[in-house]
């Protein structure tokens, strides 16, 4: 036990090292800058950062995210 908290305090969690703006951060191409393309393009970015905030990749593809 002691010695997993020790490998804890010296090797910080890798979570850590994680740039957290990244996290909120997505890109899609769309072919214009109208509503209908900003909303085609939206979609797939909320799941991205989703997924990626979350931690959970069961959310990828599911139907909640979707409606």
């Amino acid at each position: 036990m002691a010695a997993a908290l020790a490998v804890l305090i010296v090797f910080p969690v890798a979570a850590a090292d994680i740039d957290r703006a990244s996290l909120y951060r997505a890109q899609s191409v769309t072919s214009g800058t109208g509503e209908e393309n900003r909303a085609w393009g939206l979609a797939p970015c909320l799941e991205e950062v989703l997924v990626k905030v979350s931690g959970d990749p069961r959310l990828i593809g599911t139907r909640v995210l979707r409606t």
